[in-house]
């Protein structure tokens, strides 16, 4: 389908899709750094750093993810990141990844 879209207009159909491992929208494209949706995509084919940097990149500049990280509320964090589909769903499985990595973690230093 995504070939097809490109067909008619290339920047549009790209700016459509979620691209990396983080799922940025391409429409996003200028906010995470990147002049054109075409570079974000060519860059994150480079690998995940780019990918990874793109996806903090989105959550610095959204005060609800920020707000929501900052708090623990991972609801409030969903629906910054996603918009309104789902934020609880999408909270509570962040919320419990979250969980379990403090447990694994626990006491342990940075780089342990």
């Amino acid at each position: 389908m995504l070939e097809f879209a490109k067909g008619l207009d290339e920047a549009a159909a790209l700016k459509s899709a979620s691209w990396g491992v983080g799922q940025v929208m391409g429409f996003n494209h200028k906010g995470v750094g990147y002049a054109s949706v075409q570079d974000m995509v060519k860059k994150f084919d480079e690998g995940i750093k780019p990918q990874l940097d793109a996806f903090v990149a989105l959550i610095k500049t959204n005060p609800k993810c920020m707000k929501g990280l900052k708090d623990k509320n991972y609801v409030l964090f969903a629906e910054g990141y996603n918009g309104s589909g789902m934020p609880a769903a999408y909270g509570a499985k962040i919320k419990a990844a979250a969980e379990s990595y403090a447990e694994v973690t626990k006491g342990k230093k940075s780089g342990d």
